[in-house]
């Protein structure tokens, strides 16, 4: 929600900072292991494939830099 508020203020380099700092370094990791997980529905592993992409597209159109961080789980 704090994404769409500030695309949505005209603010596009804070909205570009909040998801290359703190959403996009650790993301990756933890959708990974979201997708292994063994539930009785699909509907998690699913939807962390959507958000897999959707991130990545995101990162690709706003040509955002990430160093991915550590995931201690």
């Amino acid at each position: 929600m704090a994404f769409a508020y500030l695309i949505e203020a005209d603010k596009p380099e804070s909205a570009a900072r909040l998801i290359s700092e703190y959403l996009l370094p650790w993301a990756e990791r933890y959708l990974e292991l979201v997708k292994q997980t063994e539930t009785e529905q699909p509907f998690y592993p699913v939807l962390a494939d959507v958000a897999t992409v959707y991130l990545s597209r995101l990162k690709e159109q706003m040509n955002l830099q990430v160093s991915p961080a550590v995931l201690h789980l």
